[in-house]
């Protein structure tokens, strides 16, 4: 609602002296500064409505001048070339400046300069890198003399960091993939080594590789930059097998040394079974598991086939079936029989085209051969019915004929009988037999049905030929039965429906009016009805015809009438209940034509009766109207009209704090004319707010004539915002009514900060929105290590914060492989691991080592042996096994194949690398004593007295001179005959 304002004579004399003072003085308004920690600047006088000149703008270190502005929360920023009005202080707006930290790397990948706000936490950059170095931190100088504390804030200035660096030491490991084993190399980056020297039985050297998949070579014999391992990539030498098939028949095939031979395919020879293969040279089964290093011939063995020969005799009487050799003739079997079929020769396939010669056909595979037959042929008769006779062959599926067909009659199927005893149904096959089959006839029943409208009335069910007899007539209500429509005499061979055929009557309706009769009308039975106008009478009403039928029924009917005298609705009324009352008599409406009526007006207090309208005419100027009540309705109203000089009050009411009442601000009393409309003018109340929407409100009001009216204007009281802000950032905004105790929010949490409370908070609410801000601490957090036996290249830092940003070296420890660290809440272990800006809370590193496995390989000769154990670790003793072998005495394991040095037996704990063990042994001597037949030992130089073993050759024995007649042999203490010592 837009309020009203009224200047009074009061208004523009005060107006006027306003005027007249402002021409005998001047005034001037005070201007302060505050520079907030900038260079102060001298307060200001500066005339009323002068603009203000805007001063030289303030200088503060680390920071750069934004402005001045009107309020201490600088959201408005002052205009200098408004004109001043009252006196103020301004305030200067600072932002901190931005200063850049160049970082120069030294050789590792560059890092792009950062702009860091004066007096922020300096937080450390992406850890740079550099191929073969590792890196030791950030200096200030060029010749690295000072480290750098990323706890340092930003100063006003620019400056440069410093990288620095030292060269890595790194291993270079040796897999020699079976090969002698080489030790391990410890050395500087780009320092030079010799290349390692190994060798392998059965393979050709292929140089040193960076991968197990030898993808990159080595060539280049200079430290790394990082750990590494390198691969020895051997090549195994040709060997050559033969594969013999059968004569003509052969192959040759490449094998590498010490390769398994792929088990080969079975071949195919026709006519042969497979065996197996065999060993050439020994006729032994060839082992495809042995490895294989030299050259051999493998032999396919082969067996004659010999196949069954099946006779199908497809429902025939069975025969036995042939076995019979690959590649030979068959012998014919005796001729097979069948029921109702003639045989017709063997066949070699299931479609009986092709047949076999007995005697030119060879067998050369498992065959069946199959039977031909061909069906005889049966006819079928048919008795009593025009069906003509049908022909089968035996056993082929029997096809129905159709049904015949008799006048009046139901075919009921073909029987074996005249006697219509045993039906006969075409299913299955053809008999080997001539059938005769005779028709069996019913004769039919139809139905005749009668019909009333459609409706059925009788249904009668007659034989096909019989004499019909009619049936009762139907009745129907208002019709007449005249006859059956289209009866027949006799029933024929279809169903018969017949329609009843009626004629309809007619009959009377009378109408009375108050018991007189008025008219009479004929209607036919079942018309629709339609009723006659309805009378009239001048002053009464026709009550209308009573109900009648929506169709004539089969009776004369009488529908009647009556008048009523008629009411008119008679309303009396005030103009406004506010000014006056009505009295009627009668009281009750409507009101009956021509009765008496009189009304009477009664003005209220502060009214006076005028007179009585009908709404177009004034009919009486008397507070008492007599009059007859017409025929029509009718309306009068009473009119009064108002006094002067009556009062009437305004009120002004305010919010209360709690928001359940309203206090009164400010009341006062004024006059005017009864029903004059009045309004509340607004005002202004500090911490208020005129409520133009309060339900209560009465801001415009016509005066009643008692005094009663008072106008009411509510007032809510005004709720601001305080907005709550972390970093410049909104945290919470809450409200408060004006006057309220401010209550402050859950402290906010920022992480890795530490919180400190609001910025000039006050105890209660202003009559304005304002802001404060959250004061926080950085968390300094701490970083311990468990080494275990571990140790860093270069010192590692012990705190950090939430804005931190650094790398945390991986720990080395000689025999182990860093497995990674595990901390609270890490249970796997994590390499390369990084404080990265974000993470909170203390650290306790704990390293995790795997102890490295390293090989053990076993030789005799150039052969290697496959021998537990084979690995080792830094952390165990492992005790060497012992290797037996026939015919040899084990003399102990050395670290070289030429036997220098000391027999080793153990690799103690703490020992590094690969191990390569090579088995001495010393050939066994044995002694031959040789007996004569009486036992005495024999003494001759010709006898061999002793030999070693050999696991290829046999080894004769000398044979002494036989006397004449009797063969010489050697036999032992058992009787056994020695000739020889055998191999092995």
């Amino acid at each position: 609602m837009t309020g009203k304002i009224r200047i009074g004579l009061k208004t523009l004399l005060i107006v006027g002296l306003g005027l007249i003072l402002t021409g005998c003085f001047s005034r001037s308004i005070l201007v302060s500064f505050e520079s907030n920690g900038g260079t102060p600047l001298r307060d200001v006088l500066v005339p009323l409505g002068d603009v203000l000149e805007k001063p030289d703008d303030p200088k503060k270190e680390g920071y750069v001048f934004e402005g001045w502005f009107i309020d201490i929360d600088l959201t408005t920023e002052y205009e200098f070339d408004e004109p001043v009005e009252k006196d103020m202080t301004l305030y200067a707006k600072w932002n901190p400046a931005k200063y850049i930290i160049t970082w120069e790397t030294n050789g590792g990948s560059s890092l792009e300069p950062t702009e860091v706000n004066y007096k922020a936490t300096i937080v450390a950059p992406q850890t740079p890198t550099r191929e073969g170095y590792v890196f030791t931190g950030w200096f200030y100088e060029v010749e690295l003399k000072t480290q750098f504390n990323f706890q340092t804030t930003m100063p006003a200035k620019d400056f440069t960091l410093y990288a620095g660096w030292e060269k890595g030491q790194y291993n270079i490991t040796f897999n020699t993939n079976g090969g002698l084993e080489v030790d391990p190399i410890i050395g500087i980056f780009g320092e030079e080594f010799d290349e390692p020297v190994t060798n392998r039985f059965g393979y050709t050297f292929q140089g040193w590789y960076l991968e197990p998949e030898f993808e990159n070579e080595f060539t280049e014999f200079v430290i790394p930059s990082q750990d590494i391992t390198l691969y020895a990539k051997w090549e195994p030498n040709d060997i050559e097998v033969t594969i013999f098939i059968y004569e003509g028949q052969s192959e040759t095939k490449i094998v590498k040394y010490n390769e398994i031979l792929d088990v080969l395919s079975t071949p195919v020879r026709t006519g042969y079974t497979f065996k197996g293969w065999i060993d050439a040279e020994s006729g032994e089964p060839f082992d495809f598991s042995k490895p294989i290093r030299e050259s051999v011939t493998i032999s396919a063995e082969w067996e004659r086939n010999t196949y069954t020969v099946t006779f199908e005799t497809t429902g025939g009487n069975p025969l036995a079936p042939q076995e019979v050799s690959y590649d030979s003739l068959l012998s014919e079997p005796p001729k097979p029989t069948k029921t109702g079929h003639d045989f017709g020769g063997w066949f070699k396939d299931v479609e009986l085209s092709v047949a076999w010669d007995f005697a030119n056909d060879k067998v050369t595979e498992n065959i069946t051969l199959y039977a031909k037959w061909k069906p005889k042929t049966y006819r079928i008769s048919f008795v009593n019915a025009d069906t003509a006779q049908m022909e089968f062959k035996y056993g082929a599926p029997l096809c129905a004929p159709d049904d015949p067909t008799r006048v009046g009659h139901t075919f009921s199927g073909w029987y074996l009988e005249s006697t219509f005893k045993t039906e006969f149904t075409f299913t299955g096959t053809m008999p080997a037999e001539n059938k005769t089959l005779y028709a069996k006839w019913t004769i039919n029943d139809y139905q005749l049905i009668f019909k009333v409208d459609g409706e059925i009335y009788e249904t009668k069910l007659i034989p096909y030929g019989s004499n019909i007899t009619e049936t009762p007539d139907p009745k129907k209500v208002g019709y007449t039965f005249s006859h059956w429509e289209d009866l027949p005499e006799t029933m024929p061979a279809n169903d018969v429906t017949v329609n009843a055929i009626f004629t309809v009557n007619s009959y009377t309706i009378i109408y009375l009016v108050d018991g007189i009769e008025h008219d009479a009308v004929s209607v036919v039975y079942g018309a629709e009805i339609t009723l006659l106008d309805e009378p009239t009478k001048v002053g009464y009403t026709f009550s209308g015809w009573s109900e009648a039928p929506a169709t004539m029924p089969a009776e004369d009917i009488i529908v009647s009438g009556h008048f009523t005298v008629n009411n008119y609705e008679l309303t009396v009324l005030s103009a406004d209940l506010n000014k006056g009352s009505v009295n009627v008599d009668p009281s009750e409406s409507p009101v009956a034509f021509n009765r008496e009526v009189t009304v009477t007006a009664i003005p209220e207090s502060g009214y006076i009766f005028s007179h009585w309208t009908d709404g177009s005419i004034t009919v009486s100027d008397k507070a008492t109207y007599v009059f007859i009540m017409p025929a029509n309705d009718l309306t009068l109203t009473a009119e009064f009209t108002p006094e002067s000089n009556v009062g009437y009050k305004i009120s002004y009411y305010g919010e209360s704090l709690d928001g359940t009442s309203y206090e009164v601000l400010y009341s006062t009393t004024l006059f005017g004319t009864t029903e004059a409309e009045v309004s509340a003018e607004e005002r202004d109340f500090e911490g208020f707010t005129f409520d133009s929407d309060h339900l209560d409100n009465i801001l415009v009001g016509n005066i009643l004539g008692d005094g009663s009216l008072e106008l009411k204007v509510y007032y809510t009281r005004n709720t601001y915002t305080l907005t709550y802000k972390v970093d410049g950032t909104e945290y919470c905004v809450k409200t408060f009514k004006y006057g309220e105790e401010i209550t402050a929010p859950v402290d906010p949490v920022k992480i890795g900060y530490q919180f400190n409370g609001w910025i000039n908070l006050p105890e209660t609410m202003p009559a304005e929105d304002f802001s404060v801000a959250a004061n926080f601490s950085i968390i300094e957090y701490s970083l311990t290590y468990q080494l275990n036996g571990g140790k860093f290249s270069h010192q590692q830092q012990v705190k950090y914060n939430i804005m931190s940003n650094f790398q945390i070296a991986n720990p080395i420890r000689e025999g182990y492989t860093f497995l990674g660290w595990t901390f609270m809440g890490q249970v796997e272990p994590v390499k390369d691991f990084k404080i990265n800006p974000g993470r909170t809370g203390d650290l306790d590193l704990v390293a995790n080592w795997k102890a490295y496995d390293y090989s053990i390989h076993y030789f005799d000769g150039g052969d290697s042996l496959n021998l537990e154990p084979n690995t080792y670790t830094i952390e165990g003793l492992v005790i060497l096994p012992i290797k037996e072998k026939i015919g040899y005495n084990f003399l102990g394991w050395y670290d070289n194949s030429e036997f220098v040095g000391e027999v080793i037996t153990e690799i103690p704990v703490g020992s590094l690398g690969d191990k390569s063990f090579y088995a001495k042994y010393e050939v066994i001597t044995y002694t031959i004593t040789y007996y004569d037949e009486n036992w005495q030992p024999l003494n001759n130089s010709d006898l061999i007295t002793e030999y070693t073993y050999d696991e290829n050759e046999d080894l004769p024995l000398v044979l002494l001179p036989a006397n004449i007649g009797i063969a010489f042999v050697w036999e032992d203490a058992s009787g056994n005959y020695y000739l020889k010592v055998s191999a092995g």
